[in-house]
């Protein structure tokens, strides 16, 4: 799974039905469009487009499962960005505390 770039070109294959009370915009089949991407990832690709119902942000991925609910893979990247945020968090202070003795495994 991956966010999608603002500059992303791509051709729409098909769209799915969404709830749109649960925050989903869209779920859509998509195929990647220039020479390169077409080279590396030749497959269709699920887009979904989602706003995060506590920031408002409008929230677009990409992924290759076609399997899960939209809503779950929405929920999934949201629980991911969560704990790297909290990681990422912890990092920094540990890097930042004067007091903190690191230890590398």
């Amino acid at each position: 799974m991956g966010s999608t770039l603002r500059n992303m070109k791509f051709n729409h294959v098909s769209s799915q039905a969404v709830d749109k009370t649960t925050g989903l915009c869209s779920d859509q089949t998509i195929r990647l469009r220039g020479f390169y991407p077409f080279q590396n990832y030749p497959d269709v690709l699920r887009r979904i487009h989602s706003i995060d119902p506590e920031t408002k942000k409008h929230l677009v991925f990409l992924t290759n499962n076609f399997s899960l609910p939209a809503l779950t893979i929405a929920q999934l990247y949201k629980a991911r960005w969560g704990i790297s945020y909290y990681l990422k968090t912890a990092h920094d202070f540990l890097l930042t505390n004067e007091h903190t003795h690191v230890i590398h495994i």
